[in-house]
């Protein structure tokens, strides 16, 4: 038992350190794990390693040291130092952790060499550019990021490969000509003997930061001045918010209908596409450009086709809050038809940042003959159908009952009789006729009047000889009178009328 004992405690003594440590090896790791996901500011300085700026270098890098990274550089921020000269090349980049990780920053800055020929300030820049696109796809992108630009020369590139020959030639290149990059840039301009600097305001001013420069001829005051001037510098604003969206897009005129809705009707040879930008920055200037469109249509039965997309190409410039209308063209091998979607995507870069468009549109291909028979079908059937309804109500007004009645010139008229087509009604003097003529002057029944049609009368006489002429009965005309004979031997002139 003793032994076991013994052996419990060894055990416990030789196991517990190793549990300490993994604990304590746990406890550095979570706060490490949270603080990379912190993600802050990001900071760039680029220093200019030409020879003529060697007796400032270490100068500049101290004050960078105490003014930038002691001062400025917090846990979640990033930290890029990129010399050039020759070439671009990046010293050191990473985000810092701990307060530790400032010191291989120190390390860097303190070892930086002015041991360059040329000064190829264009590659410099383009380099910083691209490493600020590329932070902010890694969701560094709450705040401008803020640049110290430190050189002393003009740009001179001769025997190298560099492009960027002038300052024309460095604004040539679409990524340093966009001004939305340039939100947290300061340039610094040392002056030393016999450098008049005439390139780098031309820059600044070129990329809207001509009042964000430092011009340091005093080479005595350079620590002072140049941390006196970084530690005016404000902090890192945050960067709005906001898109470009891609709006009222039309074909062939037509607009079309996104998100399931009813499909829009178009020519089976639609080619012209239009369509609105939009940008919802409120105080941010945009410039974008499509760097590729590409559309396809697949039809009801899943069948895809693809079409060719030519969008506007270029740069695009775009105020805060701007509307800004754009064409482009659409082809089709052959052409389309039926229902189906019309799905269109856009590859551009956004202020640098690229960002992929896709959008669907419920569609229906007709050829000109259904779309004609589309537009003016319905207009037309209700135009026949409104011309049936109206003939219907003139032939049921036409063969409606009328409301005739007899009048004996000079002596009245009878009591309105309604009298349908086909309808006889009998006149006389017999008792309970509705065409009541004299009975001391006529016998019972005299004749019949007849509605044979809409406008057709006929008059059949009972006792011809009681009618003076009988020609005109057959097809008699209402308002014409007649004749009739009376017992005594005189004549009374009748009609029938239609009462209004």
């Amino acid at each position: 038992m003793l032994f076991l004992k013994k052996i419990t405690l060894l055990l416990f003594f030789t196991l517990c350190p190793l549990f300490i440590f993994a604990a304590n090896d746990k406890a550095v790791q979570v706060p490490q794990s949270s603080n990379q996901e912190l993600k802050g500011k990001v900071l760039i300085v680029v220093v200019d390693v030409s020879r003529s700026i060697e007796n400032q270098i270490g100068q500049i890098g101290n004050v960078i040291d105490k003014a930038i990274v002691q001062n400025r550089l917090e846990p979640g921020d990033y930290f890029v130092l990129m010399k050039f000269g020759n070439s671009a090349e990046i010293v050191y980049s990473g985000q810092l952790l701990r307060a530790q990780d400032k010191e291989p920053i120190t390390s860097a800055l303190k070892g930086l060499k002015a041991d360059n020929r040329k000064t190829d300030i264009g590659s410099a820049m383009h380099r910083c550019l691209s490493e600020i696109v590329s932070l902010k796809e890694q969701q560094y992108d709450l705040y401008e990021p803020l640049v110290l630009f430190i050189t002393d020369g003009e740009i001179y590139t001769q025997g190298t490969d560099s492009p960027y020959t002038d300052v024309e030639a460095i604004f040539a290149d679409p990524l340093i000509n966009n001004k939305s990059l340039y939100g947290g840039w300061y340039f610094i301009g040392i002056q030393n003997e016999g450098k008049d600097l005439l390139d780098l305001p031309a820059i600044a001013k070129r990329a809207g930061r001509e009042d964000y420069l430092l011009l340091l001829s005093d080479m005595n005051k350079l620590d002072e001045l140049l941390n006196e001037w970084i530690s005016k510098i404000p902090p890192s604003k945050s960067i709005e918010k906001g898109e470009i969206k891609f709006s009222n897009m039309k074909l062939a005129g037509k607009k079309l209908s996104s998100g399931g809705k009813s499909s829009t009707a178009l020519p089976n040879n639609a080619k012209d596409l239009s369509w609105t930008f939009v940008s919802t920055y409120k105080k941010t200037p945009v410039v974008m450009e499509i760097t590729a469109a590409s559309a396809q249509f697949q039809d009801e039965n899943m069948d895809v086709t693809r079409l060719t997309l030519k969008a506007e190409s270029g740069k695009i410039e775009l105020a805060p809050l701007a509307v800004k209308d754009t064409q482009a063209s659409l082809s089709a091998p052959s052409p389309l038809s039926g229902k189906g979607t019309l799905k269109v995507s856009y590859d551009t870069v956004i202020n640098g940042l690229p960002v992929q468009v896709n959008d669907e549109y419920s569609v229906h291909f007709m050829s000109q003959g259904q779309l004609l028979l589309k537009q003016w079908g319905p207009f037309a059937a209700i135009v026949i159908a409104i011309i049936i309804l109206i003939i219907i109500v003139m032939v049921a007004k036409s063969l409606a009952p009328v409301k005739v009645v007899m009048e004996v010139v000079g002596k009245g008229r009878s009591k309105p009789v309604s009298m349908s087509i086909g309808k006889k009604v009998d006149f006389g003097s017999k008792a309970g006729l509705k065409f009541l003529l004299d009975h001391a002057a006529f016998k019972d029944v005299v004749g019949t009047l007849e509605r044979k049609g809409k406008k057709e009368w006929k008059i059949t006489p009972r006792d011809s000889s009681v009618f003076d002429d009988t020609k005109k009965l057959d097809h008699y005309k209402m308002r014409d009178t007649f004749k009739l004979k009376t017992r005594d031997g005189s004549f009374v002139s009748v009609k029938f009328n239609i009462k209004k």
